[in-house]
This record gives C-alpha cells, sequence and structure tokens, in this order.
C-alpha cells in the first residue's frame, strides 16, 4: 500500500498568490515519488468570497499532478453578519490573525476527520499561511497520533508589519505558535534567519525540529549565463517592474488612531521596519533621477503587477510619479511572466532588520530569474542580498546611502547592465534540490 499524506493547503490552484507554488511544487514531488497525496483546501466560492475575482487563475490547475486527491471545502466568512464590535471582539480573540479554522463547522471537522481515517493517513502536512490552519493540523495530529510537519513560509508571532491588538493577543499567539511547534515532527522554513526567529521566540523547542528548504523556481528552465539589459544611451524607453504585493502597512498616527481609540491597546514588539520593503527609497531615487536629467522623464517607467493599495497612490503622488508609473493590475500567472519577460529590470525590496539581518527570500525573485532580466536590488543586510551577490542577477542599492545609489542607478538606466550569472550558486535553490530535499524530510519521519 502506498505512504499516505494529508496536506492541508488553503493556497492552492486555482488561487492566484504567491503562496500557492512552493506547497505546490513539493506535493507534485511526493506524488512523482509513488506517494497517495490528498489536499484539503477552500472552494472557489470561498476564494470569491474571502478574495476577488481576479485570484483565481484556472490555468494553475494544470500544475497540480494528477494523481493528487483534491477537497474542496467552503470556509463560511463569520464576521459577514456582525457589527462592527463582534467582528472587532472576534477577532482579538482569534489569535492565530486569520477565521480560516474557526470557519469551519463541526460537521465539517469530523467529515475531515473521517476522511484522514479512510485513506489510513501517515503524515499530516501543512503549508502556512494561513497560520490558524497550522493550528487545525497540530489538533488533529495530536488527536489521531499522526506525525505533524510544518511548512513555515513566513513568521508568525514575528510578524510585525502590523500591531497585535494587544499585549495579551501577543503572548496569546505565541503560546499558540509554541504549541503548534511543540507537535510538529519537523518545522521547515525557507532561510536561516526566519529559523533563528523561531528558535529565539521558543528556546524550548528542540532546533534538531528545524529544517531549512529555500524557495526556488516553480518550473524547470535553463538559467542563461548572462543578464542583461541595454541602457538609455541604446533604446528609447525602460521599463521597470514590480510583481506582488510590499507587505507594508504605513504607521498610524495620533489623530488616526483617535478616530478608533481600541488602537490605543495595540501592541507592536518592532524587530524590523516595513518601510524598506515599500518602494519607498526606490521611488527618492527616481525622483532625483529623474530631476536630474529632465530630458529622459519619459522614458524611464515604472510597472507594477498587483492591487495597489491606498498607501501606494499617495507615495507615487509624494513623488510627482503619477507619469512614470504604469499600474497593470493583478493578471493570470502566464500573463505576469510574460510581462515580466519584457521589462529592462526587475525591482526588488527587501525590510530592515532592527537586529541584525532581514529574514524574507520571497519566492518572486525566482520568476524574476526566469525572464533572465537584471534584479534592480534596494536591498538590506540578509538572505535576498546575499542571493543576489551570490548568483550576481542583480544590481544591489542601498535604501540607506540615497547618494550613491542614484549614482548607480543613473549608470544602469543610462549605460545597461550585463552580468555573468552564478551557475554553482544557483543550483542550490534548484526545483530539483529542494523537492529532493523535501521528499528525503519526509522519508525520515518513517524511520
Amino acid at each position: 500500500m502506498a505512504r499516505s499524506i494529508f496536506c492541508v493547503l488553503v493556497e492552492f490552484p486555482p488561487l492566484n498568490v504567491a503562496g500557492v507554488f512552493r506547497p505546490l511544487r513539493f506535493i507534485n514531488a511526493l506524488a512523482e515519488n509513488g506517494y497517495d497525496v490528498t489536499v484539503l483546501t477552500i472552494s472557489e466560492s470561498t476564494v470569491l468570497s474571502k478574495l476577488t475575482k481576479n485570484r483565481i487563475d484556472t490555468s494553475l490547475l494544470n500544475l497540480v499532478d494528477q494523481r493528487i486527491n483534491v477537497i474542496r471545502v467552503p470556509f463560511e466568512d463569520n464576521n459577514t453578519h456582525k457589527s462592527n464590535f463582534q467582528s472587532f471582539i472576534t477577532n482579538w480573540r482569534n489569535s492565530a490573525g486569520d477565521d480560516y479554522y474557526n470557519s469551519l463547522s463541526k460537521l465539517q471537522i469530523n467529515h475531515i476527520e473521517d476522511e484522514i481515517l479512510k485513506r489510513r493517513t501517515d503524515i499530516i502536512f501543512v503549508s502556512a499561511p494561513p497560520f490558524s490552519m497550522a493550528s487545525f493540523g497540530a489538533t488533529i495530529s495530536k488527536k489521531y497520533g499522526i506525525p505533524l510537519v510544518l511548512d513555515m513560509r513566513d513568521a508568525w508571532l514575528g510578524w510585525t508589519m502590523v500591531p497585535f491588538p494587544s499585549f495579551d493577543y501577543y503572548l496569546r499567539r505565541k503560546i499558540r505558535e509554541r504549541r503548534v511547534f511543540k507537535q510538529s515532527k519537523y518545522i521547515i522554513s525557507v532561510t536561516p534567519e526566519l529559523i533563528q526567529k523561531f528558535k529565539t521566540s521558543h528556546p524550548n523547542i528542540s532546533e534538531e525540529k528545524f529544517s531549512l528548504i529555500y524557495n526556488s523556481p516553480n518550473q524547470h528552465f535553463v538559467i542563461p549565463d548572462l543578464f542583461v539589459s541595454q541602457g538609455l544611451n541604446s533604446k528609447s524607453i525602460i521599463q521597470i517592474g514590480y510583481t506582488g504585493s510590499f507587505y507594508y502597512k504605513p504607521i498610524l498616527t495620533f489623530k488616526e488612531k483617535l478616530k478608533k481609540p481600541h488602537r490605543f491597546f495595540q501592541f507592536q514588539k518592532k524587530t524590523e521596519d516595513w518601510k524598506f520593503r515599500s518602494p519607498y527609497y526606490f521611488f527618492q531615487v527616481f525622483r532625483i533621477f529623474l530631476d536630474q536629467n529632465k530630458d529622459l522623464r519619459k522614458r524611464v517607467i515604472f510597472n507594477y503587477i498587483g492591487d495597489p493599495e491606498k498607501w501606494l497612490i499617495q507615495m507615487i503622488e509624494e513623488f510627482n510619479l503619477k507619469s512614470n508609473v504604469k499600474i497593470h493590475g493583478v493578471l493570470p500567472y502566464d500573463a505576469t511572466l510574460k510581462l515580466e519577460g519584457e521589462f529592462d529590470y526587475l525591482l526588488s525590496t527587501s525590510e530592515k532588520s532592527l537586529e541584525s539581518r532581514h529574514f524574507c527570500l520571497p519566492s518572486k525573485l525566482f520568476n524574476y530569474v526566469k525572464s533572465a532580466r537584471p534584479i534592480l536590488a534596494f536591498v538590506t543586510n540578509g538572505p535576498q542580498k546575499e542571493f543576489i551577490e551570490k548568483t550576481n542577477s542583480g544590481v544591489v542599492l542601498d535604501p540607506m546611502d540615497i547618494d550613491n545609489s542614484t549614482k548607480r542607478f543613473t549608470k544602469v538606466m543610462l549605460d545597461g547592465c550585463s552580468l555573468k550569472t552564478n551557475q554553482q550558486e544557483f543550483s542550490k535553490y534548484s526545483l530539483e534540490a529542494t523537492n529532493n530535499q523535501f521528499v528525503n524530510l519526509i522519508e525520515e519521519v518513517y524511520k
């Protein structure tokens, strides 16, 4: 009988978000290696109710191995008919940060448990976020004695982009995260820095549980030896692109807090400055470049693929860049890749750690690499900067040194860029290498 793995993946095709691809690569690799794989995910109606229609891309279903069994469950929105106060209380009580687990009815949970038992499940695999489903996986794991393998694609307790509703809320999330980690057989994550965050928050969790598997490309492709783009001395217009969220929320002013007094109870353990993840410092350099080269004002365009938040529109206006920015909105996956391949440069940004090094290595970098276009990296010290420098896939510009970054940006815009890539360094992040790591880790559970 084939080994049976039950996977809890809320972010799964046809949902079109960045978090879909990493766990999809892993479970496809399991199916290719003869495992009986079942996926629990959300129904299309849930995507439409919780997100938006432009987040559905049915072509992504073609990426799912046909041997994988998929169970789609509707998750009800518990806040639909609640007052603002009731919604606030619900969110305050829900220390996970999302309501997916709470949205499951007892009948649905019983049905899911029946499926797990019927399939004689050997391992439960959960990829988070959404983090409440990590709690769900831990609960089922403990109830039936089934080993849990947890893939933490991002920080949970350590996600400090926005404040916690209260200090009490922060403590309850810390307890919740610790319980999930304690129940897990293995905890996978994407960078050494993120794993260290988990270890620092939970020093009593055995270090042997943690395992590093980097993000990687979504599909097999050959990485070119050269990343080349021309400058304005050779072509008429330069197109710079960025895809996805910037993961940034402006800090509220005192006057804004007054409008909703409960915000005075908020608690923020600030370990990163997320303004560096926004395009603020890139816009600052871009604006100086345009002011210093007035004859080139119409010849450099920044393209944004994603949902433009209010703060982004305001930031574009703050730097008077409206005529130099084109917003494409959310596009289907294939259309995004095609457009990225048409850009001359691709923008990358990182949060700034207030303690040591930033912890994110975004999966979008690997789509950027596929385009074979140089990356313009406005990044601080950390894995993203290290990846770009060691693979020689882009030009690193220091967001804390605007003068020198402007000089370097100007040279690239005028003269272009040709980079000989480091193929040996890229091999550490290959699809084959990371998939093999995951399959080998699963094999360890059976020993």
